[in-house]
């Protein structure tokens, strides 16, 4: 579950090493993708689109949901509802 308070009431050390891994999805060093900064603007206005046109929360506020980190990132019990504007 993301928590602002660790970015908060993070150590400058600490924040450094967050600040370094933000972007890892994308792989690192001489390897790492090429592609990464469309793949961030093309994510940006899909974002921005979305909450422009939709209303959105969560189904369920009350239930915890959790991220597993396999290949790639998933969310479990995240669901959210989408009402048109």
């Amino acid at each position: 579950m993301f928590k602002v308070k660790c970015w908060i009431d993070a150590s400058e050390q600490q924040t450094k090493t967050m600040n370094a891994l933000w972007e890892l999805s994308f792989g690192g060093g001489a390897r790492k993708c090429i592609g990464r900064w469309i793949s961030w603007i093309e994510m940006s206005k899909v974002i921005s689109e979305l909450l422009r046109r939709y209303t959105v929360s969560l189904a369920h506020p009350d239930l915890e949901w959790k991220v597993v980190s396999r290949f790639f990132a998933q969310q479990k019990g995240l669901n959210v509802n989408y009402v048109p504007r």
